[in-house]
């Protein structure tokens, strides 16, 4: 044991043989600070000075293994939970200034002393208050490169304390961008230095790849926004399997075209077939694959046509489901390669379908034989079952291929569009950084957990780099920002093309008149397509002429009659 001793200032007047002068004297000391056991040395009493002894309860204090560590033998004094007495009793010794408790272990009688910079520090103090520890139970170094080392309590709990852990490394201890890595098992955490994640100002669709990066069961749908600035980022897919259907919506200028662009081509890259619902006003933008589309599906030129489409994938999902049943099992996966191989996926994309549903608008005072008045209840009607048979293939034909892949910009029941609908497509995804709260509680199942691209300022001020983006909620998946892939809609023809896609002459690909007229009136109107060209041996119009005076056969013929028709 070693001897301290300490003069105190108590003036002349002090009376060293009054125990009411001594215990007031020897009260004030701190033993926090100074320990206890303190005792009256000798008293001077011309220079007002008592000098106290005690024994001190550090027997040594000793050279660590590093040249910035000391380790302090303690005394009985210091118990388990005495560590804030004996951080602060060492902290405060003028000979060890610079030096902090790292270490503390009553029970072996010994605590380290490390010498911390100040913003090893404030790294440690903070993520102690985070993790519910005491300072010395943390352990903070400077790693190579900037940042630092850590070694976590065990207090530490993943689920617990993450979220605060990374606000600490952003704020606390670091700036915007930098990022933690840790070690659950071991405990180690690596905080590194980094620039916020962002975005390259354009993410080029991989055309070069396209067959290789789609399948029929997953596609490309865009690039996510790297956890931090230190990686590139990644192709994203979405699969059928895990959702069936999906929802997208966007503001106009969001992106939301050129990724539906993108999944467009990604699917007849793998081989499934495409049909394409949207307004005639809107259709311009769908107008380079229509060759692609298969026959009859193209459903732009008219509310009826739109309906025309639907009834025809929707009578060849029935068809499908009797061969299903026929087989046996419960999936078109489950058929035979053979069987199957005749079965390919069908995507129906019904582009501004709030349009497409929304009850039509009344106008009131019309006579009920007006032309005008049976227009619109034509079209209430048509609207009607259009939102019909999207509630039918949405919930009954999953089992079949068939995909509806739903777009619009608002999409509400305000505008018409049916909460079961919005249930039935679990890939959602919502385009824009601009979101409000109201677009991000229609848009997700869960839009509390969706992220924020508030939270991403440098990559809102970034123009080029937030254009195309938004945030993809999909089963299985977690919830992300992520960008768009580009590539001009010249391009992604011309690659579809090359790649032997199949295409279809435009007097094809729109509905027959009977085809719109039986999806309007029911199966009273007897259809013929054959995918092939013919005539149809029942059209009433089989003998229009086109432009040059030609003689117009099959879905010409049809498109041509439809023409004609006010009701459609």
């Amino acid at each position: 044991m070693t001897m301290q001793r300490m003069p105190m200032t108590v003036g002349q007047k002090f009376d060293p043989t009054n125990p009411k002068h001594v215990d007031k004297v020897l009260s004030a000391i701190d033993p926090a600070q100074y320990g206890t056991g303190w005792k009256i040395e000798h008293y001077d009493q011309a220079a007002g000075k008592l000098y106290v002894t005690r024994q001190d309860a550090v027997t040594s204090v000793e050279a660590g293994t590093r040249k910035d560590e000391k380790v302090a033998r303690l005394g009985p004094e210091y118990g388990p939970g005495d560590g804030e007495k004996a951080a602060k009793r060492f902290e405060s010794i003028p000979d060890f200034a610079g030096y902090v408790m790292t270490h503390y272990d009553s029970y072996r009688a010994i605590a380290h002393l490390t010498k911390l910079s100040p913003d090893e520090i404030r790294c440690r103090d903070a993520i102690a208050i985070v993790v519910a520890a005491k300072p010395w139970e943390v352990q903070v170094s400077k790693r190579r490169g900037g940042g630092f080392h850590v070694r976590l309590p065990k207090t530490y709990t993943p689920s617990k304390h993450d979220a605060k852990l990374n606000e600490v490394v952003t704020t606390a201890v670091g700036l915007p961008g930098w990022y933690s890595k840790i070690d659950v098992p071991n405990l180690s955490m690596e905080i590194i230095p980094s620039k916020p994640p962002t975005f390259p100002g354009m993410v080029p669709y991989p055309l070069d790849r396209v067959r290789e990066l789609n399948t029929q069961d997953q596609l490309l749908y865009g690039w996510s926004l790297p956890e931090n600035g230190d990686d590139p980022g990644e192709y994203l897919w979405f699969d059928w399997g895990d959702g069936p259907h999906g929802l997208l919506q966007g503001t106009t200028s969001s992106g939301k075209t050129v990724s539906i662009n993108g999944i467009l081509t990604g699917a007849l890259a793998a081989g499934m077939e495409l049909a394409i619902l949207d307004t005639p006003a809107k259709s311009v933008d769908f107008m380079w694959c229509r060759k692609f589309v298969r026959p009859g599906g193209w459903g732009c030129e008219s509310s009826g046509h739109a309906l025309a489409v639907l009834d025809g994938i929707y009578r060849e999902g029935n068809r499908r489901a009797a061969i299903i049943k026929a087989h046996g099992v419960q999936n078109i996966t489950q058929l035979p390669p053979d069987v199957r191989q005749g079965m390919p996926r069908i995507l129906t994309l019904a582009d501004e379908v709030a349009a497409l549903i929304r009850p039509a608008e009344v106008i009131k005072g019309l006579d009920k034989e007006d032309p005008r008045y049976l227009k619109q209840q034509e079209e209430g009607m048509i609207r009607g079952l259009t939102k019909l048979l999207f509630l039918k293939l949405t919930a009954e034909m999953r089992f079949t291929g068939l995909h509806v892949l739903l777009s619009s910009q608002v999409m509400s029941q305000n505008t018409g569009f049916p909460t079961e609908l919005r249930d039935n497509s679990s890939n959602r995804w919502l385009m824009g950084p601009g979101a409000n709260d109201r677009q991000r509680n229609m848009a997700f199942n869960n839009p509390d957990s969706a992220p924020k691209f508030s939270d991403h300022p440098t990559l809102l001020q970034d123009k080029n780099a937030v254009r195309g983006t938004g945030v993809a909620e999909l089963p299985g998946q977690p919830t992300r920002i992520f960008k768009g892939l580009y590539a001009s809609t010249d391009d992604l023809s011309r690659r579809l093309v090359q790649l032997g896609v199949p295409t279809y002459p435009e007097e094809f690909s729109s509905p027959s008149y009977l085809e719109v007229q039986r999806a309007i009136h029911g199966d009273d109107v007897e259809v013929k397509r054959n995918l092939s060209g013919p005539p149809l041996a029942n059209d009433p119009d089989a003998g229009a002429l086109d432009q040059n005076g030609n003689r117009l056969t099959g879905a010409a013929a049809a498109a041509a009659a439809s023409k004609r028709h006010a009701g459609v």
